[in-house]
């Protein structure tokens, strides 16, 4: 856990030296507070405070590690921990005294090295830049809390702007304090820039890292469910795409919503129906029973799910007809989307231009859209109007998503390029902290 206590080392400092004040944290639920108060953080509040450790001739006080493992515990307890867990309650409590420990021996090396001296013209920017800061805080404070009338008269704007003032000064926000903040931000800024100055990232560690992720990415995304997972719903840029996708853009024309609750209901019913059928087949007792049981409305049939798929397809005939006779007299595909299409994705790239990266064995898309994608055989070629979960389909099949490692871009390069990088200035930073500690 030694590295982790030095993250969030840092990560309490810049928090600090953000202007990010611990009084302002949200309070803990009244049963979890007490815990945190009984248990982690101070054993009784009332006692007088005391000096924990001597860091270099600097005291380091029970409150101020006290404060430090009040901000761990939110840590933990935003992400979902129990924070009543004796386990992670005393690892929170070394944890603060580790983390306090060497940020403070990193200040003390700051001081040394001479990264707390400023200009004037430093000092003078600091001062503008935590005024606007606070002026910004003020005007917030005023909108979101004082409740002022569109036609709120200059004396009731200049009692809001007192009483925001005094609220701000009661939790730390005083023009001193956000001062003293972005002085510590920048002397953290300096010493961090020189302690992590000699770390470098040369072309063959940056290609060998595409390949290893290639293997890697080769090896989780066999499954296309995970692949799409990974491009749809997390955003990733997987580094290696399965066999079989297809890029396809789409027209998507909305239907009356009554139309479509009609078709999907009876649709649901029929499903239903076939399930209860199949179960009886396979000898379940209690779906023979309801199967046996008086019926209560007419049953579904696949008559009746055909012919409210008809329906919504007549409704958006005159449409489809349009586009069809406009593909017919050569007008791209493309600009009947920007005509017709209703779905936003199509407006954004690279689904804009490269389409929806769809296999047959694809989750994400709706079936029936799946369905459409694989209708045709030719690149260029437009399907037929399917009628899904979001309306009616219809679909362009604009190229073959090519299986194997994606290109290496400068774009993955310099992605790649910034993730090393990040690591090993991680690693000089350990390194010389662990060593000053």
């Amino acid at each position: 856990m030694k590295n982790f206590s030095r993250l969030l080392a840092l990560l309490l400092a810049l928090c600090l030296m953000g202007g990010c004040a611990l009084a302002e944290l949200p309070e803990l639920p009244a049963s979890e507070e007490a815990e945190v108060e009984s248990e982690s953080v101070a054993e009784d509040t009332a006692q007088e405070d005391t000096v924990l450790a001597v860091v270099n001739g600097e005291n380091l006080m029970q409150s101020d590690v006290d404060s430090y493992a009040y901000y761990l515990l939110y840590l933990y307890y935003s992400q979902g921990f129990d924070i009543t867990n004796p386990e992670l309650t005393a690892y929170i409590q070394q944890a603060a005294i580790q983390g306090s420990v060497e940020q403070a021996v990193f200040f003390q090396k700051a001081k040394e090295l001479g990264f707390d001296q400023f200009t004037a013209e430093e000092e003078a920017q600091l001062q503008q830049d935590a005024q606007a800061t606070l002026d910004t805080e003020i005007e917030n404070w005023i909108t979101n809390n004082a409740g002022l009338a569109e036609d709120a008269t200059d004396a009731d704007k200049a009692t809001a702007r007192v009483n925001a003032i005094a609220v701000l000064e009661a939790q730390g926000y005083t023009l001193e304090a956000l001062t003293a903040s972005l002085r510590q931000d920048m002397i953290y800024e300096r010493l961090y820039a020189d302690m992590v100055k000699d770390a470098t990232v040369t072309d063959e560690e940056v290609r060998a890292a595409f390949d290893a992720q290639v293997e890697a990415d080769k090896q989780t995304y066999a499954d296309p469910s995970m692949y799409e997972q990974a491009l749809y719903y997390f955003g990733m840029t997987p580094y290696y795409v399965p066999e079989g996708y297809r890029g396809v853009t789409q027209i998507l024309l909305q239907v009356d919503s009554e139309l479509m609750s009609n078709y999907q209901g009876l649709q649901a019913s029929l499903e239903e129906a076939q399930d209860e059928a199949e179960k009886a087949n396979e000898g379940d007792a209690s779906a023979t029973a309801d199967a046996s049981a008086e019926p209560t409305a007419t049953p579904v049939t696949q008559a009746d799910v055909d012919a409210a798929y008809a329906a919504i397809l007549a409704s958006v005939q005159p449409t489809v007809d349009e586009i069809k006779a406009k593909l017919a007299t050569g007008t791209p595909f493309a600009d009947l989307i920007a005509e017709y299409n209703t779905d936003p994705g199509m407006t954004q790239e690279p689904y804009k231009s490269q389409g929806y990266s769809v296999s047959m064995d694809s989750i994400y898309f709706d079936p029936a859209f799946v369905r459409a994608a694989f209708s045709v055989d030719e690149i260029g070629e437009v399907s037929e109007p399917y009628v899904g979960t979001h309306g009616v389909y219809i679909v362009c099949y604009v190229r073959d998503v090519p299986a194997g490692p994606v290109e290496y871009t400068d774009e993955i390069k310099n992605t790649l390029t910034q993730s090393l990088m990040t690591d090993k200035e991680n690693t000089l930073f350990g390194e010389k902290l662990d060593a000053w500690v």
